[in-house]
């Protein structure tokens, strides 16, 4: 299907075939053509399906695009993630349709990959397809055990699996194995921003079965499926992604701990209150982007020049959301200020080095700003004003030497040379 498409024009094509259903291997060459013996070699560096999508284009800025697994046994165990933003949930619920269609309801993932015991049955893997309009495929049932997912939790998280908040539940245990294997298997690469599990169960979450959801209209209108009209649309004035695409989680999935709702309540009432600290704290976040798809993208080699910098001027207004906070009183906003990293080594090092208008590309080169790395400089003075670098380092060469006549010649055997006259050829241990 992709045939004959020039590589600068790729990502729209690779758009449609994954809208299509389409699953895209991408490959490239893995070694430098102008060192290559025969044909340069190549190989799959990235596979992109519905749920592990990273280009911003085919994204929704104000939801998660999630891949869920489902691993169909006694009890099931469902895992959530989106790869662009670190995301990763867990549970368990019973076999019965109901069951499913409301956990993976409160989540509406772009793909499922189930275990072929999900398949036997073709009414209820039919039954998701249509009700979510989402892509399902099979993976292999070798890696639905076990010991397969204690491998694979415990490589991921860098904890023994008893430490973890699935411990004691297997089926979740084993979702999140496969899911995170699938992973690998499609980004080719570690995805170290995928750092935790949120563990919940049953009663820890208001349970809104699919029609309910549908019929109130939620987060999107019950005749066209829009977000416009729906009463995510009417309550969110979020000043980012982030905000909105957490907003939209709170809805989905409604507290019923007391605790935790109080403690919710007690931040929005100091910020209903506080208008200086809101509107002051909306202000510094109204220059923020997307800093958790950002780091997604750096993690998984998709980003480019515009979104390191991108990454680095959303981090400056850190500092300011922090001074603003520290005198809250609530326990969610103070825990909350308690967790923020300011990152500013990393705000200045993107700040410092990358110019204000870098090229889409890496590789059209002019990314790093003048005067933050000598060699850098003494590089790009080399590019751009060679002959004039050429007859400079001439002239020291000389004077270095004594060498009057000593030359800087270039050819294309032997490159750039230093040439020196036969009268001076006992001096040139010198050179």
């Amino acid at each position: 299907p992709m045939c004959g498409v020039p590589y600068h024009s790729a990502q729209q094509y690779i758009d449609r075939l994954i809208e299509k259903g389409y699953k895209v291997a991408i490959c490239e060459q893995t070694e430098d053509p102008s060192t290559a013996k025969g044909i340069v070699r190549r190989d799959v560096t990235r596979v992109v399906t519905a749920g592990t999508v990273t280009n911003s284009g085919m994204l929704d800025e104000k939801r998660n695009n999630f891949l869920c697994c489902i691993y169909y046994s006694s009890p099931v165990g469902i895992a959530f993630a989106d790869v662009t933003t670190g995301d990763l949930f867990a549970t368990e619920t019973d076999k019965s349709v109901s069951g499913l269609t409301t956990e993976i309801s409160r989540y509406n993932p772009a793909e499922i990959i189930a275990s072929s015991d999900f398949f036997v049955d073709l009414k209820i893997a039919e039954n998701i397809r249509e009700r979510f309009g989402c892509a399902i495929s099979n993976v292999d049932d070798w890696c639905f055990t076990a010991d397969f997912a204690q491998d694979k939790l415990e490589g991921q998280f860098g904890k023994r699996l008893s430490d973890l908040p699935t411990a004691g539940h297997t089926s979740a245990e084993i979702a999140v194995g496969v899911l995170l294997e699938y992973l690998s298997q499609t980004q080719m690469c570690r995805l170290p921003h995928i750092s935790e599990i949120s563990y919940y169960t049953d009663g820890q979450f208001m349970e809104i079965d699919f029609s309910s959801k549908r019929n109130l209209e939620i987060t999107s209108t019950m005749r066209e499926n829009k977000r416009k009209g729906s009463l995510l649309w009417v309550l969110d004035d979020t000043k980012t992604s982030m905000g909105a695409r957490m907003l939209k989680d709170w809805l989905e999935r409604p507290l019923t701990g007391c605790v935790a709702i109080q403690k919710r309540l007690g931040a929005v009432s100091e910020l209903v209150q506080s208008s200086f600290m809101r509107n002051e704290a909306r202000a510094e976040l109204s220059a923020m982007q997307d800093i958790e798809r950002l780091l997604g993208m750096e993690v998984t080699g998709s980003a480019n020049c515009r979104d390191l910098l991108a990454l680095g001027k959303s981090l400056i207004p850190v500092p300011s959301i922090l001074e603003i906070l520290k005198n809250a009183k609530a326990d969610l906003l103070c825990e909350t200020v308690n967790k923020i990293d300011l990152l500013e080594d990393i705000c200045s090092v993107l700040n410092r080095a990358i110019i204000d208008n870098p090229p889409f590309s890496v590789r059209e080169g002019d990314i790093i700003k003048e005067g933050y790395n000598e060699q850098v400089d003494i590089l790009r003075r080399a590019m751009n004003e060679g002959k004039q670098w050429i007859a400079s380092l001439e002239q020291q060469e000389r004077d270095k030497t004594g060498i009057k006549n000593l030359k800087v010649g270039f050819n294309k055997v032997f490159g750039y040379y230093i040439e020196v006259s036969k009268s001076n050829i006992d001096r040139k241990s010198v050179v």
